[in-house]
């Protein structure tokens, strides 16, 4: 995901890894629906 331009805080979420700084925990989205929208934007799938 990382070739894929996906941004490092996202592949941790992917990841189970959310940040624990207040900056980051509050202003960054980690909500299913937009990781969803990242992983998506990669084009990725699970089973090719």
């Amino acid at each position: 995901m990382s070739r894929c331009d996906v941004d490092a805080t996202y592949l941790d979420a992917f990841a189970g890894r959310t940040p624990s700084s207040v900056l980051k925990k509050h202003y960054l989205d980690y909500s299913p629906e937009r990781i969803k929208e990242i992983y998506d934007e990669a084009g990725l799938t699970v089973c090719e």
